[in-house]
């Protein structure tokens, strides 16, 4: 008899307070974390972001669309359809070339990829002045006076 696999589940439950503002703004609770967002489906907007960048009603958009009795699916941008997914593999695609018969390129910029965000061991305030003007002045006189940095790749297409 084979042997049967334990999953273990974790469902978290979340429970939202909607309260209608003007118009077709909406706020959104959470009383446990007294958190609270403005969800407005008519622009596709919540205040978490997740709405207008996702393109997909986020979870307060959600908990509007329940209290409203509405499809949420209608505020699901059209990217997600199969029939956009369809369309998008629909053309021919040719192979690339191999990299020696690329025409050279003119008029690219160098490219200097940011150096690592901080770990998430170092203290508050090293990360917030590695986002400081300052550092990066720094780092550019660094720069000048090493010529050639190691760190720092520098290429072209």
């Amino acid at each position: 008899m084979p042997k049967r696999e334990k999953y273990s589940h974790t469902t978290y439950v979340i429970t939202y307070v909607v309260t209608p503002l003007e118009g077709d703004a909406f706020q959104v609770s959470e009383s446990s974390k007294k958190k609270e967002w403005i969800v407005q489906l008519n622009d596709s907007t919540c205040t978490c972001g997740k709405f207008q960048s996702k393109k997909y009603p986020c979870p307060h958009a959600l908990a509007v669309c329940e209290k409203l009795k509405i499809n949420p699916l209608q505020y699901v941008d059209d990217y997600y359809t199969l029939e956009r997914y369809y369309k998008t593999y629909a053309s021919t695609f040719s192979p690339v070339p191999e990299l020696s018969a690329w025409p050279e390129a003119s008029g690219v910029p160098t490219l200097f990829p940011l150096p690592p965000l901080p770990d998430v061991s170092e203290d508050e305030e090293e990360k917030e002045e590695y986002w400081e003007e300052d550092y990066w002045e720094q780092e550019e006189e660094k720069e000048d006076e090493e010529k050639k940095c190691r760190r720092i790749l520098s290429y072209t297409l």
